[in-house]
Order: structure tokens, then sequence, then C-alpha cells
């Protein structure tokens, strides 16, 4: 433990006995002050009311309505509440929102509950892809907004990590195009792109005019 000066600059004299309470007060508890006032910012309200969207995803709904005995109505109203926050994403009126919203989870619960369970996406990813953006418009705006809330996924994380690795000094002029569309390759490199290769390179052919004739 430190000793106790009269005049201290660089630290503060925390009162204790011995070097554990010294620590636990000097240390221990501004930290887990720390933590917990960054998990209170990230965590807001309007952020844990946000992750209601999660009622959308096809494994969830689906165990609600049939095992917790949530009705159709409860659903939609715990999930409306949240879209009507997010209405200045879409085109129509807010009203026009809730009624095909209404419409849509009804088809949604419908179609999920005549599927087999292990063919029920169970992230917000799988049933973003999953949703036909024709029949299910609306919701597939809102599971977007689920899938890209920053608490829920580490995309942005890894993203951070790609950019250190690929923007050396070496490449420190490529351009923005450039710098995304390999950090997309890097962070996606599980990819099978073999039965996309003649579609990538009709597209990189017909980009701008080469000197050499990709294109038979």
């Amino acid at each position: 433990m430190p000793r106790i000066a009269k005049t201290q600059i660089h630290r503060d004299n925390y009162p204790a006995t011995d070097a554990e309470q010294f620590y636990l007060r000097s240390t221990y508890v501004p930290l887990l002050d720390t933590i917990k006032s960054d998990i209170t910012n990230r965590l807001s309200t309007k952020t844990l009311e946000a992750f209601d969207l999660r009622l959308l995803i096809p494994n969830i709904i689906v165990k609600l309505n049939d095992n917790d005995g949530w009705d159709q109505q409860k659903i939609s109203k715990r999930i409306i509440a949240v879209a009507k926050k997010f209405s200045p994403l879409f085109t129509v009126s807010e009203n026009v929102m809730v009624d095909m919203l209404e419409g849509e989870i009804c088809l949604w619960l419908h179609k999920w509950k005549h599927q087999p369970i292990t063919e029920r996406p169970c992230t917000a990813l799988e049933s973003y892809m999953h949703c036909d953006e024709d029949m299910f418009s609306t919701i597939r705006k809102l599971l977007q907004v689920l899938a890209t809330l920053p608490v829920s996924v580490a995309s942005a994380e890894r993203s951070f990590s790609t950019l250190r690795r690929l923007k050396t000094w070496l490449r420190s002029r490529m351009t923005e195009d450039r710098l995304s569309s390999l950090c997309l390759i890097n962070v996606h490199n599980k990819i099978d792109l073999l039965d996309l290769l003649d579609h990538i390179i009709d597209n990189f052919a017909n980009s701008k005019n080469r000197r050499l004739e990709f294109v038979l």
C-alpha cells in the first residue's frame, strides 16, 4: 500500500488500514462505477424497448404463441409500440404502416407455424434473409433495424478489426470503394464464390473499358 503523504499531487490519499481496503477504494469501486455507467448509457431505455422487435423472429413468435399462451393481439401490440418509433423509416404514414404491420404479423405467424422447428430462423439476420420483401415489406424493414442494433451484433467490432489490417501504410491512398470491398471480403470470407465466378468476371470486365477482352 502506498504511503500517505501530507501534500499529495499525483494521487489521492485513501483512508485504509491495509492494502486490501486501499485497492478496494482506489481501484475496484471506481471501476465498478465506471462499468455501471457505461452499461446504463449503452443499454438505455429506448434501446431496450427496441429489443421488443425480437418478437418478429420466427422461433420466438411461434414459441410465445404456442407454449407461453401469447395471443396474436398481445404480440402485435408490443411490436407496433416499437414500430411507431421507427415510422420515419417508412414511406407511408404511421396509420397505414400500423395497418400493414398487423396484417403482416398475422401472415408471418401463420407461415412459420406450419414450418418444422429446425427450419425456423432463430436470429435477426436469418429472419431477415428469409423475409420476402414483397409480402412482408414492413416486417423486413423492422428486422433490418433489429439486426443492426449495435448491442445485438458484433459486426461493427469485426469491421474495425478488419480495417486495422487492411488500411496499412502501403494502402494509405486506397479509394473508399476498394477499401469497403476488401473489408466485406475479409469479414465474409466463408461465402462460397465458386458458383459466382462468371458473374464476378463479367461485372469486372464491364465496369469500364479495358485493353484486354474478358468477356467472350
